[in-house]
């Protein structure tokens, strides 16, 4: 199945095309055959559907146009022919045609159309979608769910899907996770996030908080495995408008020429420590000139803003703009007076995206594992270097993964602000790596780190781990070749709402199928006819009931490899002669060669099987029946087909 969200963000909009294996065909795959999660194609170590680009090779899977849909307010009539149209066209020669109609698209728009009025935002909206169902036959049944503008919490929650789903972060976030053990439990990751307008921080509380529900700010989502188990997270996430990189910057300004020029008319030049050194900036202030004589009142008036390069200075500055001093309504706070349910990050591991990753590997090359020294250091340096300098290393390419120098320029400040809003604001940790845990007594302690490293190796996680250590923050952009992105927690949550919590709709290929009726729907009265009818039938006919059956992997004898998507289904038959031994799923299979059976191996088959007792069932069966060996008397059970084998063997 295949699956389109749009970033519709202030800047562009950039379109993601994603694929997954049917979920009722893995759920039946799953229970038919008796898989582990590692053993099914098209599921991830979680148990929850494998999302995968939308095409095998290249990367048009994702594309954008540079045009913010924001920029339709004045003209919304437009926004169809205009945007929606460019971002939808190139599906079609990407996605299978017969495809298109099961294909659900969401287009969500961001910060951008925050900023707008309710009216102009709502019209654009309703003008997408409009234009997207008449113009294509794309999966929209409802426009107020697929064509939105998110909040910025929505936005953060589904930040935190996308991290945590890529990083198998959901094996140790679970709520059958005891709140009484979570000191012992690695949790979930967290996640920061920071652009040009807010930042934003998302995490789960369910291991912290008795009752989540009561906490503001505070999501319930669902996800279901294909297992059909439900399980239930808590994510807070918020948003801290105006605590982004450029709204900051502009505040930082603000607050600078107001504080540097106030009574001092006659000095218009303004030393900034969060600029390289000798780097200049041209800023415009209204200035009040009736001290300098002159017969007007309010002047546009040019300020040249000169760098000096001083980081600790810098970070000083930057540090009231937090607002760590607006009252805290509820304790306790992060910063702005906003409540956060948990204020100690020491066990929760958290990764930082956008301004986070660009800051630290595109200026100081130090992406990933964060340590404040290095990072410390790299930014004393680069601040006390002379612009002229970091100028020309620029022009000559030492800074290629910095698209605009206007970026270099203000990395000085960047870097101060990333660590302030990270440590001042957020709370995390300037250590590299977490404390070692500190309990009560030494047997309680080893039992717990046990504990730990059972987690670590059940959940296959991809969490840093330094003896007991976890790294505290890392930076991120892709992972496994896609980007860490909210569109990815979208597509997501719609692919496990397609999955069934129930068995009703799996079809079982054995006798699985009654198990499970019984126990999910129970005795109809369907299922009581069929089970009378069939005592007739065996009463009548004495032969042909199902007793044990197994599906076991097929191994190449060759290299003793497990082969990929080969498996065989052993059943024993009750009846068929009075004297016939049954296989159990617990016996060794070969125990049939043992007892001089001749089983045909198939000649189709590259592969060299011999070990194993090479049979699947139904349709494939009959590819083997040649050779020397070749079973006889064959009957039909059912959907399946009954053998006797020489050496007195029965099996199917």
């Amino acid at each position: 199945n295949y699956g389109i969200v749009v970033d519709a963000g202030s800047s562009g909009s950039r379109v993601q095309i994603y694929s997954w294996r049917d979920t009722n065909y893995l759920q039946t795959a799953y229970y038919q055959h008796n898989l582990t999660f590692s053993q099914l194609d098209g599921v991830n170590d979680d148990g929850l559907p494998l999302i995968e680009k939308g095409i095998k090779e290249g990367n048009n899977w994702q594309y954008k146009i540079d045009r913010g849909i924001s920029t339709f307010k004045d003209a919304p009539e437009e926004v169809g022919p205009k945007h929606i149209k460019l971002l939808m066209d190139p599906i079609l020669n990407i996605i299978p045609a017969e495809k298109i109609n099961s294909t659900p698209v969401y287009i969500y728009a961001t910060a951008g159309m925050r900023l707008l009025k309710e009216n102009e935002r709502n019209a654009i909206l309703s003008e997408a979608c409009s234009y997207l169902k008449k113009n294509y036959n794309f999966l929209v049944k409802d426009c107020d769910k697929q064509i939105v503008n998110i909040s910025g919490e929505e936005e953060g929650l589904y930040g935190w899907l996308g991290l945590n789903y890529l990083k198998n972060g959901f094996s140790s976030s679970s709520s059958t996770m005891k709140k009484s053990n979570n000191q012992n439990i690695i949790p979930s990751y967290g996640v920061l996030d920071m652009g040009g307008a807010s930042t934003q921080i998302a995490y789960d509380i369910s291991s912290f908080i008795d009752k989540p529900s009561k906490e503001e700010n505070v999501i319930k989502t669902e996800l279901h495995k294909i297992t059909g188990e439900k399980t239930t997270y808590n994510v807070y996430s918020t948003t801290f408008l105006g605590f982004g990189m450029n709204e900051t910057r502009r505040r930082y300004l603000e607050a600078l020429l107001n504080t540097k020029t106030s009574g001092k008319y006659y000095e218009l030049i303004v030393n900034d420590p969060c600029l390289p050194v000798d780097s200049k900036q041209n800023e415009f202030k209204p200035v009040d000139l009736l001290a300098l004589g002159k017969d007007y009142e309010i002047s546009d008036w040019r300020i040249d803003v000169k760098g000096t390069g001083d980081l600790d200075k810098c970070l000083a500055d930057v540090y009231p703009l937090l607002n760590k001093t607006e009252p805290c309504k509820k304790e306790p706070c992060l910063f702005n007076g906003v409540h956060t349910p948990v204020k100690d990050f020491s066990k929760m591991p958290f990764y930082g995206i956008s301004e986070y990753w660009y800051t630290s590997h595109d200026v100081h090359k130090q992406g990933g594992a964060y340590n404040y020294d290095k990072f410390y250091n790299a930014a004393k340096n680069l601040c006390k270097t002379d612009w002229n300098k970091l100028d020309k290393n620029y022009k000559d390419g030492q800074y290629s993964l910095i698209y605009d120098e206007y970026l270099l320029f203000l990395s000085c400040f960047r870097s101060a602000w990333v660590m302030t809003v990270l440590h001042d604001g957020m709370g995390i940790t300037k250590k590299s790596t977490f404390d070692k845990r500190d309990h009560k007594s030494g047997e309680e302690d080893s039992q717990i780190q046990e504990d730990i490293k059972t987690v670590l190796i059940n959940t296959r996680a991809a969490i840093p781990q330094n003896d007991e250590k976890l790294v505290p923050f890392t930076t991120i952009n892709e992972y496994n070749g896609y980007q860490v992105s909210w569109t990815l927690g979208v597509i997501l949550k719609y692919i496990c709402s397609t999955v069934s919590e129930s068995l009703d709709n799996i079809e079982f290929g054995n006798g699985k199928k009654f198990t499970f009726a019984i126990l999910f729907l129970g005795l109809t009265s369907i299922f009581a006819m069929v089970t009378v009818v069939g005592l007739i039938l065996y009463i009548k006919f004495n032969n042909q009931r199902l007793q044990y059956t197994e599906i076991l992997p097929m191994y190449d004898n060759s290299n003793g490899n497990k082969l990929k998507n080969r498996y065989r289904e052993v059943i024993s038959l009750e009846n068929i002669t009075s004297n016939m031994p049954k296989i159990k799923p617990s016996e060794n299979f070969n125990s049939a060669r043992a007892s001089n059976s001749t089983i045909a191996t198939n000649p189709k088959i590259t592969n060299i099987i011999t070990k194993e007792i090479p049979f699947r069932v139904n349709s494939d069966l009959q590819q083997y029946l040649s050779g020397e060996g070749t079973p006889n008397e064959l009957k039909r059970v059912n959907s399946f087909t009954a053998m006797k084998m020489k050496k007195d063997t029965d099996l199917v």
